[in-house]
């Protein structure tokens, strides 16, 4: 759905969207894991929302009703969808993790990323498989020049898994929100 969402209107639209990724990680929580947030918290979360209606709003407060009333965007649909497929894997993973027996956080990080990781290389495997056969032939001349990004990839991972199995995955996703304003430097 992000990818998507990029292919709607742009990166930046897509990515600022998605990143209602984190007060729909707080509800998620509250209901799913009986994780509710502190006062606090929750200020921060509505903090993050409001800054992701002015980035909507591109900094002018006149044209949030404009963004209120945008139904038919479907850019802005996508790109939320996008946040509710962020927040769920958010909150399956901390849940995951949480249900581990082992004593040590990382561990269980690990082994929920994992098991994670394994389950998407068998589901795009199958959909490759089926929707595009000759990817496979291409992934193989590939491989050694994406080797490092997959392995940064899994890196970076690994370090949202262990911070959503020491804290609250809304407090989390909250504070790494941060990657925002990388995306927007990025993009320009």
């Amino acid at each position: 759905m992000l990818i998507r969402s990029f292919g709607l209107r742009d990166f930046a639209i897509g990515t600022t969207y998605s990143k209602t990724e984190a007060a729909q990680v707080a509800v998620l929580s509250a209901l799913a894991l009986g994780e509710p947030l502190s006062s606090l918290a929750w200020i921060g979360v509505a903090l993050c929302f409001g800054g992701v209606a002015v980035l909507a709003c591109r900094g002018d407060w006149s044209r949030l009703g404009d963004v209120l009333r945008a139904r038919g965007d479907r850019a802005m649909w996508t790109g939320m969808a996008a946040g509710a497929g962020f927040a769920t894997a958010a909150v399956c993973i901390r849940g995951a993790s949480m249900t581990l027996g082992h004593d040590a956080p990382v561990v269980r990080a690990l082994v929920t990323l994992a098991v994670m990781n394994l389950l998407q290389t068998i589901g795009n495997s199958v959909w490759l498989a089926w929707r595009e056969p000759g990817a496979f032939r291409a992934i193989s001349g590939v491989w050694r020049s994406s080797a490092a990004v997959g392995l940064l990839s899994v890196a970076g991972s690994a370090g949202w898994a262990i911070a959503m199995t020491l804290h609250n995955a809304a407090v989390v996703r909250t504070v790494g929100q941060v990657d925002l304003v990388l995306a927007f430097l990025v993009g320009g």
